[in-house]
């Protein structure tokens, strides 16, 4: 019996098939490309009729009186139609304020001077302790009483909220550490007590994760002040444009090359304009688990449920119970410290706290043994049909006589 082609790649597939391994590959989720644009609460639109403009000029939107938590925002060019990107712009303010100056009272950690000094690019870090619960107590200090009934806490970027705030102040009838607002849960920048003046003045914070205050401001509302502010970018003439405004978040864009912006010469003011509501704001989520930053209890790490089985603050996913330094949400034995993270049979479980083989061949010793002898056999079988394929010797017929 002779074999065919057909015979044999069925024959040689099969004895592959039986020694082959299937491999899993796993897709990477997809980066988040959202624009930046979601991180603002409002925008104005300026057309170009409202722009009085005949060679390229610096513009300046007046922005008086409006209040902005976080001072960015984007400058888009409408008629551009080639870029995608935003134009470079510089947010003005000129104030003269009569307010009296504050103090933060002098702390082991220097950085504490950041949050009075109207910078929003510095901060005070507050680191988060081994027991996992922080506590910082914050003396202000005046030359003369303020008055006031509000305080306003700024965070740095993908920065949660404190867990609870306490202020006190000495007030003017002589009360010391006088509670003006008990501990409670923070939900927001700004806080609110009664109406209470004060030199010296007490904020407590406990929090739960790494914690950075770019500013921190007790309002003064006997304060006499003057402020002017805009925003201003160079504006071309006939072209006309968005300005997005009232940020939730410190935000990062891809500007033009910025020119001089800060001199004041040859600036055209524009009339004030009104904003709109952006209906495409999306509050800030840095991890996208449907939490925001502001209440999330793990803030950098997807965890929709926001698991605290401690009650500590600090969500599951961002702690580090087996202290590996390895946070639980990317240990692979969460429970047990292996800082080499070995995995030998690839299912996930480190080596630590792994107790089943997950390998079909290291679990099932035989499995090898079988897929070598189906392959033995089936290499037997080739060739034993290759010595059958072969013609016989036919013996020469003797010649007739």
């Amino acid at each position: 019996m002779r074999i065919n082609k057909k015979h044999a790649w069925f024959l040689l597939s099969l004895a592959i098939v039986t020694i082959i391994v299937p491999v899993v590959i796993f897709a990477a989720a997809p980066l988040d490309s959202r624009p930046p644009t979601l991180s603002f609460r409002e925008f104005t639109q300026i057309p170009d009729e409202k722009v009085p403009i005949r060679v390229p000029t610096v513009i300046e939107l007046p922005l008086d009186g409006r209040s902005f938590d976080y001072p960015f925002f984007a400058v888009k060019d409408l008629s551009d139609t080639n870029s995608d990107g935003f134009i470079a712009s510089y947010f003005r303010r000129s104030t003269v304020v009569s307010a009296t100056p504050m103090s933060v009272v002098a702390s082991a950690d220097l950085s504490w001077g950041a949050m009075l000094d109207n910078n929003y690019q510095t901060y005070a870090s507050l680191a988060v302790p081994e027991d996992g619960i922080g506590r910082a107590v914050i003396e202000l200090t005046s030359a003369k009483p303020v008055t006031a009934s509000a305080l306003t806490l700024l965070l740095d970027g993908e920065v949660a909220l404190p867990n609870t705030i306490l202020i006190q102040a000495d007030t003017a009838d002589g009360g010391t550490n006088t509670v003006l607002l008990n501990t409670t849960k923070m939900s927001g920048n700004t806080v609110r007590f009664p109406k209470t003046t004060s030199s010296r003045w007490r904020v407590t914070l406990t929090y739960s994760q790494p914690l950075r205050i770019t500013e921190l401001s007790i309002r003064d509302e006997d304060a006499l002040s003057a402020t002017t502010q805009g925003l201003r970018f160079l504006a071309i003439p006939g072209h006309d444009y968005v300005v997005y405004m009232n940020a939730d978040r410190s935000v990062t864009l891809r500007t033009t090359e910025s020119g001089d912006l800060v001199t004041d010469k040859g600036v055209v003011r524009i009339a004030p304009l009104a904003s709109a509501q952006n209906h495409a704001y999306v509050i800030a989520d840095t991890d996208g688990d449907g939490i925001p930053d502001i209440a999330d209890n793990c803030v950098s790490l997807f965890n929709p449920l926001q698991e605290d089985v401690n009650q500590n603050g600090i969500g599951d996913n961002c702690e580090d119970f087996d202290r590996d330094r390895i946070v639980n949400q990317k240990d692979n034995c969460p429970n047990d410290p292996n800082v080499a993270q070995t995995d030998t049979d690839g299912d996930n479980v480190g080596d630590s706290c792994d107790g089943e083989e997950s390998r079909i061949t290291e679990r099932h010793v035989w499995v090898p043994w079988v897929g070598m002898g189906i392959a033995a056999l089936v290499l037997i079988v080739l060739f034993a049909f290759a010595i059958r394929a072969q013609p016989k010797s036919k013996e020469p017929k003797p010649p007739i006589q």
